[in-house]
């Protein structure tokens, strides 16, 4: 399992999709390494980042800072 704990965007580049690029580059880095999930730790004000970015997806909220996103490998 992979983990990414706190990820932070300046607030210049909030909206860009700067966020979405580089959790998906490390999902992208997980499934070339054979990893088979992504443990999230939020922060408080990440959350509505996580909650658009799970739409639509199978994810597991482990607690009420902490998410788990399956990922196929490669």
């Amino acid at each position: 399992m992979g983990e990414l704990w706190k990820l932070y965007v300046a607030p210049g580049h909030k909206g860009r999709g700067v966020g979405t690029a580089l959790v998906n580059k490390v999902i992208e880095l997980l499934r070339e390494g054979g990893f088979d999930e992504l443990l999230v730790e939020m922060t408080e004000q990440s959350h509505p980042f996580w909650e658009k970015f799970v739409s639509g997806r199978t994810f597991t909220q482990t607690d009420y800072n902490k998410i788990t996103i399956p990922i196929s490998p490669i």
